[in-house]
């Protein structure tokens, strides 16, 4: 069972008096306390109100210290209601206030009012004249105050009493909306003054001083001036007051007699340094089980003090649900003796109020508890930590609960915990200099390890200091106004930057402004650094400023009325950055440090809700018009309609994944992918996207939602150029439009000036969308737009331009294609011999006659695109189709004066017949191009069957004389040779994988004498092909045969004798007889040696014909 099962929080105790509402309720007052703080602030007033003029009070105290419902009791005790008989018995015996506030029965004029964010001025109008009466709803403060003093003087025997709670709400409302504060100074003089009882009394957490710290210099001397007009009464309940309090707001019936020791050592210790304890305070502070005795104590001081003041109240901490307060210990903690002890409220005060904390006067002591605190949870255990902890914390409040942190208090502040436990860990971290022993005091202390003056250092910045507009800028960061209606509408986010400026160079900035990183325009707030602005000039400034914007994009300038207050916050703030920045001492001083960064903190914190809350009062200028923005989200809605008016045709492009200024790289990838379906896949369905890949999304949001690609006609899809009748595609319509006329305009234009073109205004295209729509855009006009990579044209669009488009746009180039008269019969012509290189029909469009052309060009073998053996005329055509990287000159200028030089001698093409001829000419030598290297491959082929003695041109037959001769020569390129050869088909690959071997050069890289080179080696391949094909038949012949090889002549008349024959050995000494005389013939000649070789062929030549026959 947990503790919150158990333990309840008295209902009286959890709800607050409202002195509106409340007087006419007789049960208000019950379970209230009339302890002896309540009683010494009204007697104060009332004898203020006897002895002096004095009639403006304040009543200050903490949260849950009583002051509304005491304030309900000064109301009912003077008005006649049914509260009245219970009040007045309070007050019936309290010293002058009977003097100060006599009555009769009917009572006095009581106006009650409870603060909020608003006017006091209104409400106190409402509550004098309830009825709706233009003539009182326009009174001004002066004749209101007139109405008040009025009322009291017909009062002789009554009064009038304005009680005004949460009196510190309408002040800060008037500073923040820039009211005037002015009024309850005017108010508190006007009830010293009144000649009837007019008795003003303000209910503040606070005082005003404190509301004012969070402004700047001058403003807080403003606020001072109110200040001394009231008398400030404090209402502060003493620590056993508080106890007392506690105690029966705790409702439990758990038995918890071990607790009552701590407490007996608690109150002793108090008692020693402060008189006037109750005797029975020992007791009070046991009821305030489980809260531990030393944490009640310290709950009063807590509330009162000035980080806490405005935050939390005693009994708003015993009903909270924070972190690490009162609920959530109840919550977690089972029925044991374990209570709330003084370490956990430190971490309440750490969790839920630090930020407070670091900006009020205590930051100093707190920043250096933290330091002890951290040392000890870097050195040692849980118990060193909770010690530090309970020191800081009843230390920090040691002066008014008159608690120290003596070694006999500690002893009881840690469960668990024994006395030498205890006393070994108070050397370990007196040890490591996180606290240190006060002899003087017999108790223990957080080191003071700072001595840096950060007040007195920030004094010395701001004398002289003057705001430095960029600092402040570079410090504050303010936060982007995002267009948010604009959003919902089209799908693109948009945003305007915020810039604090000064009055002195708004208009230069304002002229010189040129959105980037994808805003759509600015909000220029003006803060005058000088104090010769008056608000007619600021106006003036703003106005001019807004004027003098000519970027396109949309400049709101305004100032807001509290830009004195930011002013001097902004000169707060970054007098602090450079405190910090420029005091090398900082580095060695870890609490000062801390304590800067926190207050620096707070100040950014305070600033930015001020500039926040001035943007939305901000009159605004644009185009030298007023505008206003009157609720805190109608900033945004104004930026909505700033987004509306600049980009009116923005596309309607839902997805987040692209739409945006800077795509992730997976929605990178998805839009690669789509490009190159678009390119690849026009003509299918998705673009043959198939699953629900991410691409498909983005293809729905983009093409198929902006009527860019659909089904056109029975399945067939395309690309569709859109139309401006359809609301679909009207404003995509819009956008081509301008494109194409941008086009027109400009010879030739990158996609990346383009793209400039579509991020401005009135379209406002994001960076994820460009490629997307750049490449619908081409394929929506294949037949009026060139696309051009580097200069080059494209004859394909293909995954290479997707790819350039989105990795380096600035390289692909577009131009618009329109033909004239003598280009329309120009084109006939080429396009009459385009069509007979090309097998699918084209289209009489410059562009498809163009590509087509160009992509014979660039399909031509590489020989071809180099050789100069064709004819001069298909030279220079194919030069010009290969360097074509612009096709409509090509085609209308290029290749026409080709044929005006070569073949009209200068003469123009002006009549039908010299158009034919044109178109002739252009055919021929499209044809002598695609026959070149035919021809060549041709020849080639010829001549090494011939080399070869290959009369029959039947493969089969070359395959079977090369199977015999490969693997036998242990030559290796001759092996290579006839491997080529095992596998000829008498094709041109065949061929060109020869002609490759014989000079070891790709066919792909020859030039004009490489065919001949090849030639030559070819025919040495074949010389030695076939003495290895004879050798290989030699080898085959018996032991006692004799063999004959013979081969003359070369090619097709060459001739080749092999015989094999049998002789005896008798017929050999015959043979070698002949052989003598036929040599001796030879010799009487007197021939060479080649002849007589020569004379021998031709006579085994004759002779092996007649054996043959």
């Amino acid at each position: 069972m947990q503790l919150a099962d158990k333990i309840k929080i008295a209902r009286t105790f959890q709800q607050s008096a409202r002195i509106d509402t409340d007087l006419e309720i007789p049960e208000a007052l019950d379970g209230f306390v009339f302890h002896d703080s309540a009683k010494y602030a009204l007697q104060r007033m009332s004898q203020m109100i006897v002895e002096s003029n004095r009639r403006a009070f304040t009543c200050t105290g903490p949260y849950g210290a009583g002051k509304s419902s005491l304030a309900l009791v000064l109301c009912a005790s003077v008005t006649s209601n049914s509260l009245s008989q219970r009040a007045r018995k309070l007050t019936k015996d309290l010293p002058y206030f009977k003097d100060a506030f006599p009555s009769d029965e009917s009572g006095w004029l009581v106006i009650p009012l409870v603060g909020h964010r608003g006017d006091l001025l209104s409400d106190l109008r409402r509550s004098l004249f309830p009825t709706k009466n233009k003539n009182h709803t326009e009174q001004s403060a002066r004749s209101i105050i007139r109405s008040l003093r009025q009322k009291a003087e017909e009062r002789p025997e009554n009064g009038v009493l304005l009680v005004v709670d949460e009196m510190g709400k309408y002040l800060e409302g008037a500073a923040q909306q820039g009211g005037d504060i002015h009024f309850f100074q005017e108010i508190a003089e006007a009830a010293s003054r009144t000649r009837g009882r007019l008795v003003v009394l303000g209910i503040l957490h606070q005082s005003l001083e404190e509301y004012a710290s969070r402004f700047g210099e001058k403003a807080r001397k403003e606020w001072a001036k109110v200040q001394g007009r009231y008398v400030d009464i404090p209402l502060v309940t003493a620590v056993e007051e508080v106890v007392d309090l506690v105690g029966k707001a705790i409702d439990t019936d758990l038995e918890h007699p071990e607790s009552l020791g701590a407490a007996e050592i608690i109150t002793d210790s108090i008692r020693n340094r402060r008189v006037g304890i109750p005797s029975d305070f020992a007791a009070c502070l046991d009821r305030c089980w489980p809260i531990h005795p030393a944490t009640a104590v310290l709950l009063g001081p807590l509330s009162r003090w000035r980080f806490g003041q405005n935050e939390r109240s005693v009994f708003g901490f015993l009903g909270s649900s924070e972190p690490e307060g009162f609920q959530d210990f109840l919550k977690s903690t089972e029925v044991t003796g374990i209570t709330y002890e003084p370490w956990q409220l430190w971490n309440y005060l750490k969790v839920n109020l630090e930020p407070a904390i670091m900006a009020s006067p205590d930051s100093h002591r707190w920043a250096q508890s933290v330091e002890s605190v951290t040392v000890c949870e870097a050195k040692g255990t849980p118990l060193h930590v909770k010690l530090a902890k309970t020191i800081a914390v009843v230390e920090m409040f040691r002066h008014t609960s008159g608690l120290m942190p003596e070694t006999e208090v500690l002893k009881f502040c840690i469960a668990g915990a024994t006395e030498s436990d205890i006393g070994k860990a108070l050397k370990d971290i007196e040890k490591w200099s996180a606290v240190i022993f006060r002899k003087h005091f017999n108790s223990w202390a957080i080191y003071a390890g700072s001595d840096f003056d950060i007040e007195g250092s920030l004094q010395e910045e701001l004398i002289a200091r003057e705001l430095n507009i960029e600092q402040l800028s570079n410090l504050v960061q303010l936060r982007p106004i995002v267009a948010k209606k604009h959003y919902h509408k089209t799908g693109t986010l948009r945003w305007f930057k915020v810039e604090i400026v000064s009055a002195e160079k708004v208009c230069d900035l304002a002229r010189n402004l040129h959105p980037h990183d994808g805003t759509a325009g600015t909000f220029f707030l003006v803060i005058p650094t000088q104090d010769n602005y008056s608000t007619k000039n600021i106006r003036t400034v703003c106005r001019e400023a807004s004027k003098s914007a000519v970027s396109g994009y949309p400049v709101a300038v305004g100032f807001s009325p509290d830009y004195k207050r930011i002013n001097d916050l902004g000169k707060e703030l970054s007098a602090l950055h450079d405190i910090r920045r420029n005091n090398p001492q900082l580095e060695g001083d870890s609490v000062a440090r801390r304590e800067i960064e926190a207050r620096t903190a707070i100040a950014k914190d305070q600033l930015q809700i001020i500039l926040k809350t001035s943007l939305n009062k901000t009159r605004w200028f644009v185009g030298g018009r007023a505008k206003q923005a009157k609720a805190t989200s109608s900033l945004s809605v104004f930026a909505s309609k700033l987004a509306g008016d600049t980009f009116p045709n923005a596309l309607n492009v839902r997805t987040e994944l692209v739409n945006r200024e800077k795509p992730s790289g997976n929605a990178q990838a998805a839009v690669r992918k789509l490009l190159y379906a678009m390119v690849n896949h026009p003509d299918q369905k998705d673009l043959g996207i198939s699953g629900f890949p991410s691409e498909l999304g983005v293809y729905r949001s983009t093409l198929e939602a902006l009527g860019l690609h659909s089904n056109i006609k029975n399945d067939n899809y395309g690309f569709l150029k859109p139309s401006s009748r359809n609301k679909k595609t009207r404003k995509i319509s819009l956008l081509w439009k301008k494109t194409e006329n941008i086009l027109k305009e400009n010879q030739i234009l990158s996609v990346s000036r383009i793209y400039e073109h579509w991020k401005s205004p009135p379209f406002g295209i994001r960076n994820g969308v460009l490629p997307i729509l750049a490449m619908a855009f081409v394929m929506t006009n294949r037949t009026s737009v060139a696309v051009y990579n580097d200069d080059i044209f494209q004859t394909e669009i293909n995954e290479l331009v997707a790819d350039f488009l989105l990795q380096k746009n600035s390289t692909i180039q577009l131009r618009w294609v329109d033909l004239g008269g003598r280009n329309k019969k120009l084109l006939e012509s080429l396009w009459s011999a385009a069509t007979q290189m090309e097998d699918n029909a084209i289209s009489k469009k410059p562009l498809e006659v163009a590509r087509t052309l160009v992509r014979f060009a660039f399909k031509l073998p590489a020989w071809t695109k180099r050789t100069s053996s064709i004819s001069d005329e298909a030279r220079k055509v194919r030069g010009v189709l290969l360097s074509a990287s612009d096709p409509i000159q090509a085609l209308f200028v290029d290749l026409p004066i080709i044929f005006e030089t070569d073949k009209l001698e200068g003469g123009p093409l002006n009549d039908k017949q010299s158009y034919e001829d044109f178109g002739g000419f252009i055919k021929n030598i499209l044809k002598e191009l695609e026959g070149a290297y035919p021809k060549m491959m041709t020849e080639l082929r010829k001549n090494t069957l011939e080399a070869l003695g290959q009369r029959n041109p039947n493969p089969e037959s070359l395959r079977l004389r090369a199977k015999i001769v490969h693997g036998i020569t242990g030559n290796f390129r001759l092996d290579a040779f006839a491997g080529r050869l095992l596998e000829f088909s008498n094709t041109s690959e065949d061929m060109e994988s020869i002609a490759s071997l014989a000079i070891n050069k790709p066919v792909r890289e020859w030039s004009d004498n490489d065919p001949k080179a090849a030639m030559l080696e070819i025919a040495d391949f074949a010389l030695k092909f076939r003495q290895a094909e004879m050798l290989a038949q030699l080898k085959k012949r018996n032991p006692t045969s004799e063999a004959l090889a013979l081969m003359l002549g070369t090619g097709e008349n060459s001739y080749t004798m092999i015989k094999t024959f049998d002789i005896t050995e008798d017929e050999k000494e015959e043979i070698l007889t002949l052989a003598r005389d036929i040599e001796s013939v030879l010799n009487k000649n007197g021939i060479d040696n080649k002849q007589k070789l020569a004379a021998l062929a031709e006579t085994l030549k004759h002779i092996s014909a007649s054996l043959n026959s």
